[in-house]
């Protein structure tokens, strides 16, 4: 009796630390879903192509379990030079808030 009682204590243990940790969950965006399809390694061709129509900036992208960084093109209208920090910022984040481009 002692032991099927110390088993059922241990099995009822059991479930109920199991509910506890960390769990997965999804953080939700006003942006939509992360474009996760998107390959995380690009051609020397597709860089140079994008560079021609910009600013060049380095941006980092989480891909698969690793930070990796990329180049981007940042245009900047109006006149604006890349002294204007605010400005290249808020370009960053404009483009971020794009559809990806098929490549």
């Amino acid at each position: 009796m002692r032991r099927r009682a110390c088993a059922v204590l241990l099995a009822v243990g059991a479930v109920l630390l199991s509910g506890c940790g960390i769990r997965s969950t999804e953080v939700p965006t006003e942006f939509g879903a992360a474009p996760s399809r998107v390959p995380c390694t690009t051609s020397g061709a597709d860089v140079a192509a994008q560079a021609a129509g910009g600013l060049p900036m380095q941006v980092f992208l989480v891909c698969g379990a690793q930070l990796v960084s990329v180049e981007r093109s940042v245009r900047l209208g109006d006149g604006r030079t890349a002294d204007d920090r605010v400005d290249v910022a808020q370009a960053l984040l404009d483009e971020l808030r794009e559809d990806p481009s098929v490549a």
